[in-house]
């Protein structure tokens, strides 16, 4: 017991084996602690191989014993162990309970496979367990993926059974709706939920904010924004990296400016998404001015951009004579940096030597890499202008 608080999940088992090979018979309980001790250190395999020890000991496998297992499977993103265990499989006698089902589909939802989970909700209902639960349906939601018309369903069942969702489920909804490219749906959930007296937490206001950014409306993406400093909601990093990427998607470069501004006032700590998103921003807002500034600040402070960021970068050249040089400094850059340009970036830095009749440095463009067949096409018709 006390390895099981302190997480020895290691010691735990040692000890189990320890008490078999003495001929002292480790009963339920000891077997339980230990297996508790894997779980909350997903050690599957330490999990998997004491149910299989306690089995060959006679001892059943009951659903505190199961529910560890699959716990530890659940953490350690062993999804498919989990579904072995609640579907019977080895270990034998093992015994699921719907808390074992919730675990199993919770699996499944770091797999992001929906099929499977409802395949559990079948063989619990089949099994005659409790009825689906708030948690059952919010574990379900999280592995709809972009099928946000399935989680819209699903939470529909929760409502119908006069059950609030929990906030993983409402979440869940406005993360599909995100992905789904479904922002108006993504709005309507939001208020729904303040309409109901459920105010909406941090990461789903900032799931509604990323689905408005991705519908290209900047104005909604900052107007929830808004809503949270009035209610007094929390905001955190992501909820500025979401709104800097609706200003980007948007070209406004101004307010993506007052967000950076706003973000360190607030002590927040950039990251590289934030800044690849500001410059990103002022570059297609008309501003390549300010991105340049913003850019040779991030080189004195020693801060590394990833490839969108060096996209950015190069689009912000635009309208200066040396524009195609500093494409090729900023590909260059991105290289020593032990970073492989995507076929975006190429595509960026191709266009620029082309817009300033620079098609003659291309091949300095592809250089180590071999790019899509579309971008070496291009090289190599620049390459027959040049000849």
């Amino acid at each position: 017991s006390a390895c099981e608080k302190g997480g020895a999940w290691a010691q735990a088992l040692a000890l189990f084996a320890a008490a078999s090979v003495r001929a002292l018979r480790p009963g339920a309980v000891t077997r339980n602690a230990a297996l508790s001790a894997c779980g909350r250190a997903a050690a599957w395999r330490g999990a998997l191989g004491l149910l299989r020890a306690a089995a060959r000991l006679g001892l059943e496998g009951g659903p505190v014993a199961c529910n560890a297992a699959v716990s530890a499977c659940e953490k350690g993103g062993r999804w498919r162990q989990a579904l072995v265990l609640v579907r019977g499989g080895e270990p034998r006698r093992v015994e699921p309970d719907l808390i074992t089902f919730n675990a199993a589909i919770s699996a499944c939802e770091g797999a992001a496979d929906w099929e499977r989970s409802a395949s559990l909700l079948q063989h619990a209902t089949r099994q005659q367990l409790l009825a689906p639960s708030v948690v059952t349906i919010g574990a379900m939601i999280g592995t709809v993926g972009a099928r946000w018309e399935l989680a819209a369903l699903l939470l529909g069942q929760l409502r119908g059974a006069l059950l609030e969702p929990s906030a993983s489920a409402s979440c869940g909804l406005l993360t599909a709706c995100e992905r789904g490219r479904q922002w108006e749906l993504g709005l309507a959930a939001l208020r729904g939920s303040e309409a109901r007296g459920a105010p909406p937490g941090t990461p789903e206001r900032n799931a509604a904010t990323s689905a408005c950014g991705k519908g290209h409306v900047w104005e909604a993406a900052l107007g929830l924004l808004d809503d949270a400093r009035r209610c007094a909601a929390g905001l955190d990093a992501i909820s500025y990296d979401t709104a800097l990427s609706a200003c980007d998607r948007g070209a406004q470069a101004e307010h993506a400016l007052r967000l950076l501004r706003e973000m360190r006032q607030q002590r927040m700590e950039p990251g590289v998404v934030t800044y690849a998103a500001a410059v990103s921003a002022l570059a297609r807002g008309g501003r390549p001015d300010l991105a340049g500034e913003l850019l040779e600040e991030l080189r004195r402070d020693r801060t590394a951009l990833d490839v969108i960021g060096y996209s950015a970068a190069i689009r912000a050249g635009a309208g200066r004579a040396t524009r195609w040089q500093e494409a090729l400094s900023l590909l260059a850059e991105l290289r020593l940096g032990a970073a492989t340009p995507d076929a975006a970036l190429l595509g960026e830095a191709l266009g620029v030597l082309e817009a300033c009749c620079r098609s003659d440095e291309a091949p300095e463009v592809m250089a180590d890499t071999a790019g899509t067949a579309q971008l070496q096409l291009r090289l190599l018709r620049a390459l027959e202008g040049r000849g």
